[in-house]
This record gives C-alpha cells, structure tokens and sequence, in this order.
C-alpha cells in the first residue's frame, strides 16, 4: 500500500476519486524541473512528455520507478486529502538516487 498527500483543491485528487487509479513516478534530482510544473497550476501534463501504465494513468517514461495504483480511500487532514492505494504494477527503470523535496519549513518528502 501507498499514500500521497494532495491539496483538496487540486484537480488531481478529482481525477483520482472519478477514474479509482493513480501512479507514482519516482524522479532523481535532474528530474526536478517535473515535480515543480504540478505547482503552477493548470495542466501540468500538457508541458511534459509521459507513457500510460496498464491503467491509463500517466507515468513519466525517465523516472526511476513507477507504481500503478488503485485508489482504496481517503483522510482528509487540513488543506490536504490522503489518498491511500494499492499497488497493481511497477517497474525500477533506472539506477540512481531519488530526489527528496524539502518545503520551506525544512521538513522533506
């Protein structure tokens, strides 16, 4: 099982909730600039390029690792919703290191 953490007012977590599915991509630092086009706003997939894992979800073709997921519930907490899924498929495409964000605050995920 898996839990990502997305703001409630994201179209992500609609996405999620309406197609039962999501996947994880797992970037490495020169991956980076990827992570920050889902803070602009607006449709972060019409700016990268990606593939579908078995369940239509996008996966980004230069990550690390990918999981397929499908969406098993949800904990809203403050401004954000967990998403709890279990994991359908995956691949390790690469050897390296994942990249960790750290927010502001100095905590990391």
């Amino acid at each position: 099982s898996v839990v990502v953490a997305i703001g409630t007012g994201r179209d992500h977590l609609k996405a999620i909730r309406e197609s039962k599915s999501f996947a994880i991509s797992i970037l490495d630092a020169a991956s980076q600039g990827v992570m920050n086009t889902f803070f602009k706003g607006g449709d972060p997939f019409e700016q990268l390029e990606y593939a579908k894992a078995p369940s239509g979800c996008a996966i980004f073709e230069n990550a690390l690792a990918w999981f397929d997921c499908e969406f098993t519930g949800e904990h809203a907490s403050g401004d954000h919703v967990a998403v709890f899924g279990t994991v359908q498929t995956g691949k390790a495409t690469r050897a390296g290191e994942p990249s960790i964000h750290l927010r502001k605050n100095g905590l990391g995920y």
